[in-house]
């Protein structure tokens, strides 16, 4: 039967809404951490560089007052020091005398100068004695004038390239790191709450088919867990409602069938009598016969009633499905001839299942008669068995109207009958029964169309699997 209501579908956990949620959070994430590292690159270029400007211009400014306390010897003497202890070329000297002499420094004479600027090595000047992976590095400079001579100092700026190396090396890792620790924890979040609905929607199957005491097992105070509660109280309705409409109609039916018997017994020595009015034992054959149909209807609807509310548990014990089949063909086969139907039996083999004999053979007959009452004659009817390594399938195929898809399920309700039988006999209880006994046993019930029917019409193929003996 279809489930009155299912969440997402948790065989599809790519697919599910949480998962769905989980990945856009992800994506959210990473994008902010994007932008963030965006923000902090540039933020972090800025930073550098004024700091290297700040260095350049306080080195110069340095330089410059050594040149006017201490003249232009002592200042070619700091700036020697400098280049011969430190020969990394880290850092730009240069000291430009009156005419444009160059009296100290590491690099030559650039284009004149006063202030901040970038000086590229190669273009705007050469280090002296550079090393060749040196001579295309920038400079942060600063250039000041004292009278006639002019100073230059400044800073590589490889550093600022090393620190954004270091900063998108961290933020790459770092980020790695985050994603992968987001998408786990999503993932697992995302499983969670796909467990729990699988769970949900294990009872709302359960019920669908007819049990109506399976609970969601979910207190969590989440919107899951609401839902979960929501769905007990419904349930909880719903069963006071069916049992009690059940309760009224087995009621009825266990009130009703007494008197119908007594009415039968009465009117069946009737029909022995020499002195009836011409006619009257016509009309009394029928109300027998209509008596004893309502008894038979009245007995389905209790039989029906005490394998649901599992008063009637069956006697499970190993049985041949192969033989049990053939003894309940030979018993309605002379009821098919008499029909003008063909009934046969496929069954090729031993198909041992657990099961209740009687219960089993009832439903079968049930399957058989049905199949009797509505195909045509002459209608070809087969009972067959297939044993496989899960258990074994027990099926009725016929060659008649069939059912229509939209209304297979329809049909295994309590006194549904549908369009093209309501001309003929039958309560509309074949077919329950059969669903009460084959959910007893554990059996999967299946209707579809018989793809062997060769009339025309589509036929009925109703098979049940039963689980293997010891399952």
């Amino acid at each position: 039967m279809k489930p009155l209501l299912r969440l997402a579908p948790f065989d599809a956990i790519g697919r599910s809404s949480a998962m769905r949620l989980a990945a856009r959070l992800t994506a959210v994430f990473t994008v902010a951490i994007l932008l963030a590292g965006a923000v902090s690159f540039a933020v972090l270029t800025e930073e550098l560089r004024a700091r290297l400007d700040d260095q350049a211009q306080q080195l110069a400014k340095g330089l410059a007052d050594t040149l006017r306390k201490e003249g232009a010897a002592a200042l070619s003497t700091q700036i020697g020091a400098y280049t011969d202890a430190v020969d990394d070329h880290y850092s730009l000297y240069l000291f430009v005398g009156p005419g444009g002499k160059v009296l100290a420094g590491n690099i030559t004479a650039p284009a004149t100068f006063t202030g901040r600027k970038i000086l590229r090595a190669g273009k705007d000047m050469t280090l002296l004695s550079g090393e060749p992976d040196e001579q295309d590095h920038s400079f942060a400079a600063y250039g000041i004038r004292v009278g006639d001579a002019w100073i230059v100092a400044g800073r590589d700026t490889v550093w600022i390239g090393d620190s954004r190396e270091v900063l998108v090396q961290s933020l790459g890792w770092g980020l790695g790191a985050a994603l992968l620790i987001s998408i786990l924890f999503a993932t697992m979040l995302a499983r969670r709450s796909e467990e729990r609905i699988s769970r949900i929607n294990g009872v709302l199957d359960a019920v669908a088919c007819g049990d109506l005491s399976r609970r969601a097992r979910d207190a969590r105070d989440d919107d899951i867990g609401r839902i979960a509660g929501s769905l007990n109280r419904t349930l909880d309705q719903l069963e006071l409602s069916i049992e009690g409409l059940r309760q009224v109609s087995n009621d009825v039916a266990h009130d009703l069938r007494t008197p119908l018997t007594r009415l039968r017994n009465r009117l069946e020595p009737l029909l022995a009598r020499d002195d009836l009015p011409p006619g009257a034992d016509t009309q009394i054959a029928k109300a027998v016969e209509e008596t004893e149909s309502l008894v038979r209807t009245f007995n389905a609807v209790l039989r029906i009633a005490q394998l649901e509310g599992d008063s009637a548990r069956p006697e499970m014990r190993p049985l041949d499905l192969s033989a049990l089949a053939r003894d309940v063909v030979e018993m309605v086969d002379l009821v098919a001839e008499d029909a003008g139907d063909s009934l046969t039996l496929n069954a090729s083999g031993p198909a041992m299942v657990l099961g209740d004999r009687d219960m089993i053979a009832q439903a079968l007959t049930n399957l058989v008669e049905n199949a009797i009452r509505y195909c045509p004659a002459p209608a070809r009817i087969e009972v067959s068995v297939i044993p496989d390594l899960e258990g074994a399938i027990l099926a009725v195929s016929d060659d008649g109207p069939g059912i229509p898809g939209p209304d297979r399920t329809r049909a295994l309700r309590r006194f549904v009958r549908l369009d093209s039988a309501r001309e003929g006999e039958g309560s509309g209880l074949g077919l329950s029964l059969v669903a009460a006994v084959m959910r007893q046993h554990g059996a999967a019930l299946t209707l579809r169309d018989n793809p062997d029917a060769a009339s025309g019409r589509p036929g009925l193929r109703v098979s049940a699997r039963f689980p293997k003996a010891g399952d």
